[in-house]
């Protein structure tokens, strides 16, 4: 899997599959990561935009708190996109069942807290 931040995701061409993944915030600056996928397998050309929306959707949904449709999406979309995606999958699967026994703060706007870029 390849990860992309920010601007760089507006310079990518149409032949590569790019999804959200996640918002981090590291003082007062956020960057989004995305996930570059080169070369979907052609079995899934047909449901490539359905997979995609999904995707988004459980995006969506991990902000909107809706912690089952996270759940489920995330499963049903394990595998695809040549498996690439499918630790990011698990991450936000673990995430969502905390979060359902242990709800975030009313402040939480689903962007994770880190250090690890600079500028």
């Amino acid at each position: 899997m390849n990860i992309i931040f920010g601007d760089q995701a507006q310079h990518i061409p149409d032949n590569y599959t790019l999804l959200e993944l996640d918002t981090f915030r590291a003082a007062s600056k956020t960057k989004t990561a995305y996930c570059l996928i080169p070369a979907v397998p052609i079995t899934e050309f047909p449901i490539l935009e359905h997979l995609v929306e999904c995707h988004h959707n459980m995006i969506d949904a991990y902000r909107g708190r809706n912690w089952e449709y996270v759940i489920s999406a995330a499963q049903g979309l394990a595998g695809k996109f040549n498996g690439e995606v499918d630790s990011f999958y698990q991450d936000i699967m673990q995430r969502a069942m905390h979060y359902q026994l242990n709800p975030p703060g009313d402040d939480w706007d689903g962007t994770r807290e880190s250090s690890a870029f600079e500028s």
